[in-house]
């Protein structure tokens, strides 16, 4: 992890640093001796004998260096960790989680908690994430306060249509809605960063009495494709018996020629 261990020509212990190493872990590898190493609040391992090499101690908190590696949340734990956002990941502290902003290998475009971007910092005491369970509020009957199931984009079509529109950021979020209603993602339950609604992220937030959202209401306008050739509208006109007895395309059926008069 921090590199291959020599022999110094006086025989001391030399660490060769690894690429990538911060200055603030490198300040412990410099010393090379034990007492030395120890004097500076540092943690010697022995590696034979009197040799070994000099380390961050665990009381290190990494602020300011980037640590081993940041590996980036998954959008479930993004209301779980909330108050750990306060820092980006080159300021925060060590084994604690951080906001990425293109340092230490964080990247601007993420987006997996809303429209930004959290990690783990992982230090020499901390190499893996810990596995976090989010502690869910009191829940009521109607789901409210939990996740539920699952959540689901509604279409941008919808976006005026379904029960609660029309949306704004003060809709409630897919963690307060009640089940089988439309919410508005920020991050939690799984309602990522989609834009389906303008600059908003609306879900149907699903539960064991309501597994799938509800079907779309059928169009009454469908994709209309106009008639380009002779041959096309003499297949319409064969179809009705003439133009005349063509219904507008606001009233026909699907899959079928229409007349239109500017609906649509």
């Amino acid at each position: 992890m921090f590199g291959r261990v020599g022999m110094a020509a006086a025989g001391l212990a030399v660490l060769v640093l690894a690429p990538g190493h911060v200055a603030a872990q490198a300040s412990c590898l410099t010393h090379v001796t034990s007492s030395s190493c120890r004097a500076a609040g540092c943690a010697w391992t022995s590696v034979t004998g009197s040799f070994g090499y000099c380390r961050p101690s665990a009381a290190s908190s990494g602020v300011g260096g980037c640590g081993n590696s940041v590996t980036p949340i998954n959008h479930s734990l993004c209301s779980a960790v909330q108050p750990s956002w306060a820092q980006n990941c080159l300021v925060a502290s060590c084994c604690s989680y951080c906001e990425g902003d293109g340092e230490c290998g964080t990247t601007n475009s993420l987006n997996n908690c809303g429209g930004l971007e959290y990690y783990y910092k992982s230090c020499y005491n901390c190499t893996a994430p810990p596995i976090a369970v989010p502690t869910a509020p009191p829940t009521t009957s109607n789901g409210a306060g939990v996740c539920g199931t699952s959540v689901t984009p509604i279409l941008p079509n919808q976006c005026n249509t379904v029960p609660g529109a029309p949306f704004n950021a003060s809709s409630p979020n897919c963690r307060a809605a009640p089940c089988c209603t439309y919410c508005e993602g920020d991050g939690e339950c799984g309602a990522h960063n989609v834009n389906n609604c303008a600059n908003l992220d609306i879900f149907f937030k699903a539960c064991a009495s309501c597994p799938h959202p509800p079907a779309p209401p059928a169009s009454n306008c469908g994709n209309l494709v106009p008639l380009t050739t002779p041959i096309q509208c003499q297949a319409a006109e064969m179809f009705f018996g003439s133009f005349a007895a063509a219904p507008n395309c606001s009233a026909n059926p699907c899959c079928t020629y229409c007349e239109g008069d500017g609906e649509c």
